[in-house]
C-alpha cells in the first residue's frame, strides 16, 4: 500500500499473508476457526483501517525498495552461527560465568530461601540483594561483548533475574542447612 497507494488491489497482500501462515502455521486452514484471522472479512476489516489511517503516505523509515540480496536465503552456515551464538549469551551460560566470578563468596540454602555471603571473616546472611546485584554486573559486562541486538536483552532485568535463579542451583553455590553448623557459637567458622 505504501508503494502503490490506498487503492492498491488487497488481494496479493492477503494471499503473502496466507503463503506465510503456511509456512509457519501448517494446520491453521484445518483448525476449528482457524481461517477467522486470515478469513477476508477479518483482514479487509485491518486493511481497511490501514487505508484510513496511513493514507497514500508511506510510513516513517519507509524503503521503497529492499536493498539487493533482501530475500536472499542466508548461507546455510549462518543458522548455525547464530545458533551457537545464541546459546553464548543464553541465560545458562551467562548463569555459569556468575558462579565461575563468584561461587567463593556466595552460597544459597534453599530450605532458608537464603543467600549467604562471605565477607573475608565469616559468612553472614545476605539481606541486599547482593547476588542479583553481581549478576547484572556479569550481564552488563557480557553484553558490552555481545552483538547489539542482543546487548539489550542480556542486560535486561528478566535476564539478570534468570542469571540469579539458575545461579542459586549451581553445586557451587548451593548447601543445605546441615552444611551449616547449628551451633550458633560456631556458626563462623570460615569457608567451607
Amino acid at each position: 500500500m505504501a508503494i502503490c497507494g490506498s487503492k492498491a488491489n488487497s488481494a496479493p497482500l492477503k494471499a503473502a499473508i496466507r503463503a506465510r501462515l503456511d509456512e509457519v502455521e501448517r494446520d491453521w486452514r484445518n483448525a476449528p476457526g482457524g481461517d477467522k484471522y486470515a478469513g477476508d472479512e477479518h483482514l479487509d476489516k485491518i486493511i481497511d483501517w490501514m487505508r484510513n489511517h496511513h493514507g497514500d503516505q508511506p510510513p516513517k523509515g519507509f524503503v521503497g525498495e529492499p536493498p539487493p540480496g533482501f530475500d536472499d536465503a542466508p548461507p546455510p552456515e549462518a543458522d548455525a552461527l547464530a545458533g551457537e551464538r545464541l546459546a553464548e549469551f543464553s541465560d545458562d551460560v551467562l548463569a555459569l560465568e556468575s558462579t565461575a566470578q563468584y561461587a567463593d563468596e556466595l552460597r544459597y540454602v534453599a530450605k532458608w530461601s537464603q543467600w549467604m555471603l562471605w565477607s573475608n571473616t565469616h559468612w553472614h546472611a545476605e539481606e541486599t540483594l547482593k547476588a542479583f546485584d553481581l549478576a547484572r554486573l556479569v550481564c552488563r559486562q557480557i553484553s558490552t561483548q555481545a552483538p547489539p541486538h542482543l546487548a539489550a536483552a542480556i542486560a535486561s532485568a528478566s535476564t539478570v533475574a534468570a542469571v540469579e535463579r539458575l545461579a542459586k542451583a549451581h553445586r557451587r553455590h548451593a548447601t543445605t542447612i546441615a552444611d551449616w553448623d547449628p551451633d550458633f557459637w560456631i556458626f563462623n567458622k570460615g569457608k567451607n
